[in-house]
């Protein structure tokens, strides 16, 4: 049987992609729903957990400022770079395959695809600035 509260606790050591998999599998038991489904309560505390984990603002030496935004910075190996005003996640960029990335922008996904991480992190920060009505110019500087 899994203990729920150890994988709570090793959310921090988990890597993206493990996260990643706790966090769709978790998804995937909620949209079962609540009915007679014993491991709804459990999937929901694991999902949230990672959600919260995810939506934590880094240390400041690990994020870098582009577009108005603070992004994660560039590392070997990530495939997700979130985007921050201040403490809260606003953003997010996926790197689905080489040379094409999708970005998320307060729980809404953009239509369109990016060739470049540099290009898809304006077109988010764009976005948030539209829907916040933020008229400050943007930076343009990754």
């Amino acid at each position: 049987m899994l203990n729920v509260d150890a994988v709570i606790n090793s959310i921090p050591d988990m890597t993206e992609q493990k996260r990643a998999t706790w966090s769709a599998n978790a998804a995937r038991v909620i949209a079962r729903g609540a009915k007679s489904n014993r491991d709804y309560a459990n999937a929901v505390r694991i999902y949230e957990a990672i959600a919260a984990f995810e939506a934590t603002r880094p240390a400041s030496t690990q994020l870098v400022a582009a577009s108005g935004l603070e992004w994660d910075r560039t590392t070997q190996g990530r495939t997700t770079f979130r985007g921050f005003d201040g403490s809260r996640l606003v953003a997010r960029v996926t790197r689905v395959k080489p040379r094409k990335f999708v970005a998320c922008v307060n729980g809404t996904d953009l239509p369109d695809t990016y060739p470049t991480l540099f290009a898809a992190r304006i077109a988010a920060a764009e976005a948030h600035a539209e829907r916040h009505g933020a008229s400050a110019s943007l930076g343009r500087a990754a």
